[in-house]
């Protein structure tokens, strides 16, 4: 059964490799990635969420931070992996374990460990890392840093020599009744104590912070965010992204820089998105809270097409009335430059033509109104009935493939379907064999006698506009 499996995996893989080799391939890059500090390997090596040792779903963000913070502190990290066994989970899960041979530290330290390998997309993924039970791992094992090494645990015995801290520091340590920290990690604690003398009057804060929002400590201190309670007023607004230390601190400080310094003043704009980059966008054009409101009644689809309207200082009353969140933004331009409102008729251009010109549209809608049309037709003219098409409009894309005289002509479908040719009539130079695209006003029908002497029925048209 497991030949069976490994034959249709191999089936599916893009690549030529056989699923052994392909993951004998993929433990070099576990261990070149380590080995040459390769964070963009890591990358590609990790799926988007990720049983990590004890934590679940943890995101591959929070991984490769928590690779990041781990490498810098032991520069001369190695690590050497042998597969000692594989097995088969699912249909698309893989358990690999393997023997992870490390020097870090001035020792050497070898542990029982394995991956689960998501094998989906035609691709191997880390679906989840761990080290297995009867593991030699310590409580310094570089690997398990995110709750298998529990302060809770009462087997665990963490004095101030252990967190390598000055005498002032390690006086303040031990005039605390509890050093054991339920929510914070081993290496998470010991980086809160290691940066700054007060931190230790501030665990209690720390703790809950790590508790309630599941932060990378770390990496606010690492950009300058030494307050706990400050960094839970800006997460407790619920417009960052959980998990996402790095980000959310990038966030923050670019928000600080457009002018929105403190958590409250955040939660005024909350009113207006609820999506951070929104709302320091609108910061950077200047553009108020009232004004900004007006914009995201728009429902704007992305927010490039917002930036495409606020870099050309376009204000949103001068467009309210012309679907800007749905037409595109050369469109909508050529209403407010005419002054024009959105109609039934206009809509139809837009949609059932390729007119982004102000002179083309102007053209076209002319000869719209000039000729009763109250709407343009969804199909092209080539799919219309023959007996019910009169003085209704249509769009069409055609070639002229037989010229019956300076203005009349037979004219093919351009597409592929169930479209037939028709008999129009048309002004203007439109050389035979030549495909143009255009609005043309249904005429009913003409018949003609083959050179089989058969009647043959045919719509007609007369073209309104093309080019």
């Amino acid at each position: 059964m497991k030949f069976i499996f490994m034959i249709l995996l191999f089936l599916n893989f893009s690549y030529s490799k056989n699923l052994e080799s392909s993951i004998n391939d993929f433990f070099q890059d576990w261990d070149n990635s380590h080995n040459n500090k390769n964070i963009g390997l890591f990358d590609k090596l990790y799926s988007e969420s990720v049983n990590y040792y004890n934590s679940k779903n943890y995101s591959k963000f929070q991984i490769l931070d928590d690779k990041i913070r781990i490498l810098k502190k032991y520069p001369e990290f190695k690590q050497s992996s042998k597969i000692v066994s594989k097995e088969e989970i699912s249909n698309q899960l893989i358990k690999v374990n393997y023997e992870k041979s490390t020097f870090y530290n001035d020792k050497n330290r070898i542990f029982n460990s394995y991956l689960i390998l998501d094998t989906s997309n035609n691709q191997l993924k880390i679906y989840e890392e761990n080290d297995n039970k009867n593991s030699q791992t310590k409580i310094n094992n570089l690997e398990n840093n995110i709750k298998n090494t529990n302060l809770a645990n009462e087997e665990e015995k963490i004095s101030s020599k252990d967190l390598n801290l000055s005498d002032n520091q390690t006086k303040n340590i031990e005039n605390r009744d509890n050093w054991k920290s339920k929510y914070i990690d081993f290496y998470e604690l010991r980086t809160i104590k290691s940066n700054a003398e007060e931190y230790p009057s501030k665990l209690e804060d720390w703790e809950n912070l790590y508790k309630n929002h599941k932060i990378s400590i770390s990496s606010w201190l690492e950009r300058k965010f030494n307050d706990p309670v400050e960094i839970k007023a800006w997460l407790d607004t619920n417009l960052f992204k959980s998990n996402y230390s790095n980000e959310n601190a990038h966030d923050i400080n670019r928000l600080k820089e457009v002018g929105i310094n403190t958590p409250d003043k955040l939660k005024e704009w909350s009113i207006v998105s609820k999506e951070v980059y929104r709302i320091i966008e609108y910061k950077e054009k200047n553009i108020s809270i009232e004004e900004a409101i007006k914009w995201e009644k728009f429902n704007f689809r992305d927010h490039y097409s917002l930036k495409s309207y606020t870099e050309l200082n376009v204000k949103p009353d001068e467009i309210k009335d012309l679907k800007p969140g749905i037409l595109p933004i050369s469109k909508v331009l050529i209403l407010r430059d005419l002054n024009m409102k959105l109609t039934p008729l206009i809509e139809s251009i837009f949609y059932k033509t390729n007119i982004h010109d102000k002179e083309q549209f102007i053209k076209l809608h002319n000869a719209l109104i000039n000729n009763n049309c109250k709407i343009i037709e969804k199909s092209d003219f080539s799919y219309s009935d023959e007996y019910d098409n009169e003085g209704l409009c249509y769009p069409f894309t055609g070639k002229l493939i037989q010229r019956l005289n300076k203005n009349e002509g037979i004219m093919s479908p351009f597409s592929y379907g169930n479209g037939t040719n028709s008999h129009i009539y048309f002004e203007g130079s439109w050389a035979e064999k030549s495909t143009v695209s255009g609005v043309v006003k249904g005429m009913g029908n003409v018949s003609y006698t083959t050179i089989m002497n058969s009647k043959n029925l045919i719509r007609s048209g007369k073209v309104l506009f093309f080019k």
